[in-house]
């Protein structure tokens, strides 16, 4: 059902600890390799999940602010800004099922 490269498969029961185990995986693979490479990239704005590494590269706000110790920018993510990753939608004129047209 996978390609022969694909030997592990990781299930997880929620978003939040998909993406904590992610960075965990991440984070583990360099560190095994004697690398070290901690950076990591989100989006601004965006939301990981409620767990602490889910936090840690999310937006700030009134929800997590409690966490804020626990969730330092220092550990090395940095916030790409939102907007120059947001795709440009229009509303389309098209009648449902027509061909898109070009910008």
């Amino acid at each position: 059902m996978t390609p022969p490269e694909l030997e592990y498969v990781f299930f997880s029961d929620s978003g939040s600890t998909s993406v904590e185990v992610a960075l965990k995986m991440a984070l583990g693979f360099w560190r095994h390799r004697g690398e070290k490479r901690t950076g990591i990239l989100a989006l601004e704005g965006a939301y990981h999940g409620d767990t602490i590494g889910g936090m840690s590269v999310g937006q700030r706000g009134v929800f997590n602010a409690p966490y804020d110790p626990c969730c330092s920018t220092s550990s090395g993510c940095r916030f790409l800004p939102r907007v120059a990753s947001r795709p440009r939608w229009r509303r389309s004129t098209q009648p449902a099922g027509a061909a898109p047209s070009r910008p």
